[in-house]
């Protein structure tokens, strides 16, 4: 049976709701109201889905490791927007067959569809793994190829329930898996790249993994350096590069998310300041200025929000 969803999401909360067979880490980074749009067709144990972000996110994301994943960029308008610390561009193509875990950095209007499927359907093709890649879009094929994909999306995802029933579930799926194998078999191979498998070993990690455990202390710049044994100048050029933002900056962003993921939870008797300091935020003075530019409403707008649903 084929399922089809359509959801929006206005907070990192509802979008981890959403993929919630992932393991997902998510902040919001540009300011304003967060919007997400996202469309799936399910199909028994595999999926197809299109993520359209109107708000700059981060998110790691930890996906099955039984299922192959394709990524294709439909749309992308500034070049910061990366995968797996690649600059990503319209039509480009990301395979993803020996990693679990993704990183993206997606600039607000990006568009992107992927496509998951069992690896016991390409053992059935003789295909016995996937390795980490990226297909750049430089052959018009490609470009031919992927507009099918979107098109073919489309259409199904427009249709009625009356007229959805008449579709040949298995055809259909067929059809997807073919153009997605045909885009990694036999398109632009001179132009693959192989991704790299230590892509979170680095510095930048070790980094954003201490700030994520340990926010709701205060971190000095001095204390990173001492775990990393590198110099500050270092550290900053490293973090920058990864995640397009300084290691300052992101400790304020990543409190302020959870600020934002504990009032959409519910206070549990306790107030919003007292959230506030529990979360890293030991001068409150321009706490609620901070959250309002970031999120385009006060912290007490939030949680009266939610009181009314």
């Amino acid at each position: 049976m084929i399922n089809i969803n359509t959801f929006e999401c206005y907070s990192i909360k509802e979008l981890k709701s959403i993929f919630f067979r992932y393991k997902i880490e998510g902040y919001q980074i540009s300011k304003g109201s967060i919007l997400a749009r996202i469309a799936s067709i399910t199909f028994e144990e595999s999926k197809i889905c299109i993520c359209d972000y109107k708000t700059t996110v981060l998110s790691k994301w930890t996906l099955p490791n039984n299922k192959i994943t394709f990524i294709l960029i439909i749309n992308v308008f500034d070049e910061l927007s990366k995968f797996q610390d690649i600059s990503i561009k319209r039509h480009m193509l990301f395979c993803l067959g020996t990693t679990s875990k993704i990183f993206s950095y997606l600039v607000k209007n990006s568009k992107i569809i992927y496509f998951q499927c069992t690896r016991e359907e390409l053992k059935f093709l003789n295909i016995e793994y996937i390795i980490d890649s990226v297909i750049y879009p430089i052959d018009k094929k490609n470009e031919i190829i992927s507009n099918k994909i979107i098109s073919l999306f489309n259409r199904i995802h427009n249709l009625s329930n009356i007229n959805l029933k008449k579709i040949n579930e298995k055809i259909l799926y067929e059809h997807f898996f073919s153009l997605y194998l045909y885009l990694y078999l036999y398109l632009n191979k001179k132009n693959i790249i192989y991704l790299q498998k230590d892509y979170e070993s680095n510095i930048a990690e070790t980094v954003y993994q201490y700030i994520k455990y340990n926010a709701n202390y205060e971190i000095k710049m001095k204390t990173l350096c001492q775990l990393t044994q590198k110099s500050a100048r270092t550290l900053e050029r490293e973090f920058k590069k990864k995640y397009h933002i300084t290691i300052q900056d992101f400790i304020k962003i990543h409190r302020l998310n959870e600020v934002r993921h504990k009032l959409l939870a519910g206070l549990d008797n306790n107030t919003i300041t007292e959230v506030a300091y529990e979360c890293g935020f030991l001068h409150l003075s321009r706490f609620s200025q901070k959250y309002k530019e970031l999120f385009a409403e006060l912290p007490s707008e939030t949680y009266k929000r939610l009181q009314k649903k």
